[in-house]
């Protein structure tokens, strides 16, 4: 398996305790290093990519559309999947979104992992995943192994929050307020 070198602690322990071989590939100014990337998968037979292409963590690198339109050019043609991890996206604090690597993806391989946690409250742990219907069912079957449940009240909360629409609400002021403390932090430096 893939990963950004570097990569959050946490995505490179879940996948080493999954018994995962991990290859890192490192990270730019623009994400993901597509050629190094490249000379990798002549030499190796991945079956996963990792990708974290909005304000990657720690680096802060965010992939451009060419870079994401090349990521899929360049996994599709190895036959690697492409596991977008894009819990950031929705706290973009300057100009237009990108448009998200499994949107771009006309075959539906790729799979979205997304997150309340850093859109709602950190800690909150409820996320969601996008993918095939069968992997969708793999998933659900893992998880179930995992822990037993989920946190059904959270997601409750988390429910009435969002149509109430004072999730959204909460949103604008965090891209407010996180706006303003990018802006400080920047200007101090």
């Amino acid at each position: 398996m893939l990963i950004e070198d570097p990569v959050y602690l946490g995505v490179r322990r879940v996948f080493e305790r999954a018994g995962a071989r991990l290859i890192g590939i490192p990270v730019g100014p623009d994400g993901i290093d597509l050629e190094n990337l490249e000379r990798v998968l002549s030499r190796e037979r991945p079956r996963l990519l990792c990708v974290t292409p909005n304000f990657q963590n720690p680096t802060g690198a965010t992939m451009p559309l060419h870079a994401r339109q090349a990521l899929l050019r360049i996994t599709q043609a190895a036959g690697v999947i492409v596991i977008e991890n894009d819990i950031y996206g929705p706290l973009c604090y300057e100009g237009q979104p990108i448009p998200s690597i499994k949107h771009l993806d006309e075959t539906g391989d790729t799979i979205l992992l997304r997150s309340f946690s850093k859109v709602a409250f950190p800690g909150l742990r409820v996320g969601w995943v996008v993918a095939r219907r069968g992997l969708i069912e793999k998933i659900t079957e893992a998880k179930q192994w995992s822990d037993l449940h989920t946190d059904q009240l959270s997601q409750a909360v988390l429910l009435r929050f969002a149509e109430s629409g004072r999730l959204e609400q909460h949103r604008r002021r965090m891209l407010i307020a996180g706006r303003e403390r990018l802006q400080a932090a920047l200007g101090s430096m």
